[in-house]
């Protein structure tokens, strides 16, 4: 009987030769991808831990031991009357914090603001800034988190202190005298998320946040005040992304770290608290419903990940004017996983997956190897003043847009399956960073991505798709049978999609005469040829047109060099930058 039957043990070896097999000849490495963090991944991973680890226990890999999940949405407005109403209307739709963005907010408003709102039943967590003094000494009852992050404040402006030791000295002091009336409030924050939204890999962001967490308790150190009150009173803030699986890791593995980071400290019990938010960096302005799955892969990876805060952002947050409906959307992807995934009812739901745990380690040896090289080069803040972290953001952020002009890295909606008869949105235009009043050294500040800014550049200025006259500039050439061309003029529409290209079509052709009627037809600028040069009745050399159309080739003209041929390795950008040149476009 099948209850009786015992499977028998397959061994590494027998896997790898089950995959050469199936590869025909290939063995397992052909699958292996390199991650941004440099790491590689494997097709294949077995059990390699012999001490498990358990949560709510040292180095708190699976977590800290709280089930405790809080709701932080950004609940903004035009002023603080519409500010109070949106997050009492939070509170309506299930928030479990009284949270909202304070930046445009001026003290008093803030303090009215919390004067007016339910502090004594619901905890509060706001990345209060420079409000956050205002808050702490305004003599209101409250609990949670009122945080600021003073060395991200400084980068985000461009600007550090003349001496930035004795400010950093003099708000440590402040927050010392505020955790002896509100020992229950957080109000230190490592905010990681400009690092992410720069182009920080994930082992770059918990070697950040490592190192700024240290900068922090060295001057908790240096104010005489206890260690442990110092790690009790922070807050981490990383941003999640879509990759899924190294999300994950990302958090355990930062949690673990930092309790090691907190062993020298003399804090043996030293747990980071996290918050996660959803990634800016990969969202789009055009289709922007697909930014929905995004943000609730992103959300169930946090969760997952053992998060204690947590914030969605709407789907339509890119745009001008957000909706209700992004809103509501957003808080109830929190309350779909967590009160019917049931995704809070298991303490690390990913631990013990062989690839997790191993992707975990890794991203502890890569994280703690470059901690260390920030450490001896004298920390954070010297390598900022430097610009060193900067140049090194630049650069992944250069490499991270290549790869998906590329399509190396595809974002549905943008450079795979865009919708080219979408209405140009209306995006909202992001506001500088209030500088301070004091006077200030410069430095370079983080500067972040979109991923999807090059394409949706091309697409809001061309207005072909609608205009049949303006569309003719570009003409797609079918050679052959159907079945012979079709690959290849999909791949083509796809890329014009892409950048809102139109375009004339002309297919089943079969001699060369045929494609020049076409091209003086259709008066097209831009001529790309799909199929095979075998299905032509004639040589492609044969081929007369006027010297200002340019031809492109797509699919077997191997043997034919006098033409541009564009395979699925093309810049995209590129191409579409070209193709666009002679369109008529609008700003």
């Amino acid at each position: 009987m099948l209850r009786n039957h015992v499977f028998s043990q397959s061994t590494e070896q027998e896997w790898e030769e089950a995959v050469k097999r199936s590869l025909k000849g290939k063995d397992a490495a052909s699958l292996q991808t390199k991650t941004y963090e440099n790491i590689i991944l494997k097709p294949l991973y077995s059990e390699s831990i012999d001490d498990r680890e358990h949560p709510g226990v040292p180095p708190y890999t699976r977590g800290i031991g709280t089930k405790e999940l809080w709701i932080c949405q950004e609940n903004q407005g035009r002023d603080a009357e519409a500010v109070k109403e949106a997050v009492r209307k939070g509170i309506r739709g299930g928030e479990n914090t009284i949270s909202f963005k304070a930046d445009s907010l001026k003290p008093d408003e803030v303090i009215r603001l919390l004067s007016d709102l339910p502090i004594d039943e619901y905890p509060v967590f706001i990345q209060a800034g420079r409000l956050q003094q205002a808050i702490m000494e305004s003599g209101l009852t409250i609990t949670g988190s009122v945080t600021r992050d003073l060395i991200m404040e400084w980068v985000q402006a461009g600007g550090l202190p003349i001496n930035e030791k004795n400010e950093l000295a003099n708000w440590i002091s402040l927050i010392g005298e505020w955790g002896l009336n509100h020992p229950d409030i957080k109000t230190i924050m490592v905010d990681t998320t400009p690092y992410h939204e720069a182009g920080a890999d994930a082992a770059s962001e918990i070697a950040y946040a490592l190192a700024a967490g240290v900068e922090y308790m060295n001057a908790v150190q240096a104010a005489g005040l206890d260690q442990r009150m110092g790690s009790k009173q922070m807050v981490f803030s990383f941003a999640v992304d879509s990759q899924f699986f190294i999300q994950i890791g990302k958090l355990r593995a930062a949690r673990r770290l930092w309790s090691t980071v907190g062993q020298a400290y003399g804090v043996e019990d030293c747990m980071m608290v996290i918050h996660a938010k959803t990634s800016g960096r990969n969202k789009s302005s055009y289709d922007r419903h697909v930014n929905l799955l995004r943000t609730s892969n992103e959300a169930f990876a946090a969760l997952a990940g053992g998060c204690q805060y947590i914030t969605v952002s709407p789907f339509d947050t890119m745009l001008s004017q957000g909706s209700s409906l992004g809103v509501r959307m957003a808080r109830n992807i929190v309350h779909i996983l967590k009160e019917e995934a049931g995704i809070c009812q298991t303490e690390d739901p990913g631990g013990g997956s062989y690839y997790l745990e191993a992707l975990t380690d890794k991203l502890c040896e890569k994280a703690w190897e470059r901690f260390l090289e920030l450490e001896r080069t004298g920390g954070i803040l010297a390598a900022l003043k430097k610009g060193t972290i900067q140049t090194e953001l630049s650069g992944l952020a250069r490499k991270r847009l290549e790869n998906v002009s590329l399509r190396k890295e595809k974002i549905i909606g943008v450079n795979a399956y865009a919708n080219p008869a979408e209405a140009r949105p209306d995006v909202a235009v992001k506001q500088p960073i209030e500088q301070s009043e004091m006077k200030m050294k410069e430095i370079t500040p983080l500067k972040p991505i979109t991923l999807s800014s090059e394409f949706e550049v091309i697409r809001s200025m061309n207005l072909s798709w609608h205009n049949e006259e303006k569309a003719k500039r570009i003409g797609l050439a079918g050679i052959g049978e159907l079945k012979a061309y079709k690959p290849y003029m999909d791949f083509a529409k796809e890329i014009l999609a892409s950048g809102g290209l139109g375009y004339q079509a002309e297919e089943g052709i079969s001699k060369t005469e045929e494609i020049q009627h076409f091209v003086k037809k259709s008066e097209v600028m831009h001529l790309i040829i799909c199929g095979k040069e075998e299905d032509l009745h004639e040589e492609l050399s044969a081929l007369a047109l006027a010297p200002h159309v340019r031809v492109y080739t797509i699919g077997d003209f191997s043997g034919h060099t006098k033409y541009q041929q564009i395979d699925r390795s093309v810049n995209m950008i590129e191409w579409l930058t070209v193709l666009s040149s002679t369109q008529e476009v609008e700003a």
